[in-house]
């Protein structure tokens, strides 16, 4: 288990199949960077169960009065998560052969 920092967006890898994303709706009323943002969301209730059949992913959602987590286990490979993977690897090493990927700057 670790705690990733991307870009300032903090989420728990537990291993390699699952995260955990925690959320404070609360952090934009309280920060003076709160304020610098386009827009201000509050979550008052979030209860959601999704099963993502095209990416092999289970997620859960809840959130109340503004705190809350967003869990994301993937539980098997398919065409269009290997794709993804492939697409991400070609990317990242320069290798992509589509043009709009071109002068992406992806870690």
């Amino acid at each position: 288990m670790k705690i990733i920092n991307e870009d300032g967006y903090k989420y728990l890898e537990v291993n390699e199949k699952c995260f955990i994303n925690p959320r404070n709706d609360w952090e934009q009323f309280r920060t003076k960077e709160g304020h610098k943002w386009n827009w201000v969301t509050f979550t008052f209730i979030q209860i959601e169960i999704e099963d993502d059949k095209m990416l092999g992913d289970y997620e859960f959602t809840f959130i109340l009065f503004g705190l809350g987590f967003y869990i994301r286990y993937h539980y098997t490979d398919t065409e269009t998560s290997e794709k993804i993977k492939k697409q991400v690897e070609e990317i990242q090493n320069g290798t992509a052969k589509l043009e709009e990927f071109k002068g992406l700057n992806i870690k």
